[in-house]
């Protein structure tokens, strides 16, 4: 990507951000941006925006001008709806040439003859004689597109990520695993498993429909039977074949005006302690939703950054 050199000098000029990190969750509906900033060692939420599709390239630079956010540190997290996860066979090739041996096959897995950029990760365990790894595609003129309008505002580009490895970030370095159940707006299920910071298991739980939409009295609703029933599932599976510790802490980040109600509910039907997501930071003014955990996850990447350069 090539700048121009007024643009060049601009961000020279700004001179360091005084902000720590800023995360953007780029979704079909638009943008949802989350700022933070650091102050010896605690980190608190400044802001919140959303930007409609078809504004947020134009509004973003103003928006970073007017709040003097230039230079900052901005991490994207793709929204479930933007890119595509297969679990495929690990080709027997070194590990630095797995993501181009599966270049090739990516039309035929995925679907689509639109030209996609391709990354991969691993899973800390799998089950026995399985050898897989976790494809992710989406396509390039989306990600050139993210990079051009992100540079234009004058944001210091750092990761492009996905939803279902950001928001481990937001569950801490802990021994004990930890299931992370989120639902935005539409959505299906997120269901996630994380162990010391490493996602070990992750899956979307179809035909649940949407929770916020559940009654006072969902103790006795067949879809939060089915929730719980699809939790347990996960549960054993993460127990039994990966032959990990028995999952004790259930995570919910769901948008319903009945969350003690869906809490007792869970709480009634799965063998784990059902606690809401709590942040590990100053939220200010901000409520913690489905609507903008993605963008404040992306931006804890920046704060796990900066604690490792702290560390070292």
């Amino acid at each position: 990507m090539k700048f121009g050199w007024v643009d060049w000098a601009k961000r020279r000029l700004a001179g360091p951000s005084v902000y720590a990190s800023l995360g953007l969750e780029y979704s079909a509906e638009g943008v949802s941006l989350s700022l933070f900033s650091e102050q010896d060692g605690l980190w608190r939420w400044e802001q919140q925006q959303f930007f409609a599709a078809n504004k947020w390239a134009t509004e973003l630079p103003d928006w970073v001008a007017e709040h003097s956010a230039q230079n900052t540190p901005c991490h994207v997290t793709l929204s479930t709806g933007l890119y595509q996860l297969r679990q495929v066979e690990k080709p027997n090739v070194k590990d630095d040439e797995v993501v181009q041996a599966l270049k090739w096959s990516v039309p035929e897995l995925m679907g689509t003859n639109e030209e996609q950029i391709i990354d991969c990760f691993e899973l800390p365990v799998q089950p026995s004689s399985v050898n897989k790894v976790n494809l992710v595609a989406t396509p390039r003129s989306l990600v050139e597109s993210v990079i051009e309008h992100v540079s234009k505002a004058h944001l210091k580009l750092n990761t492009i990520s996905i939803e279902e490895l950001s928001l481990c970030d937001l569950l801490g370095v802990k021994d004990e695993p930890q299931m992370l159940i989120s639902q935005g707006q539409g959505d299906e299920v997120c269901l996630l498993i994380v162990r010391q910071g490493k996602l070990y298991f992750t899956r979307r739980i179809r035909g649940i429909g949407q929770l916020s939409k559940l009654g006072p009295q969902m103790a006795d609703s067949d879809v939060v039977e089915g929730l719980a029933l699809e939790i347990q599932r996960s549960m054993d599976y993460f127990e039994s074949q990966l032959r990990q510790p028995q999952v004790q802490k259930l995570v919910i980040c769901l948008d319903t005006p009945h969350l003690d109600a869906l809490k007792m509910a869970l709480q009634q039907n799965v063998m784990a302690r059902v606690e809401w997501l709590v942040p590990s930071f100053d939220t200010g003014s901000f409520q913690l939703l489905p609507g903008n955990i993605a963008s404040v996850a992306a931006a804890q990447a920046g704060r796990s950054q900066l604690m490792m350069a702290q560390a070292s």
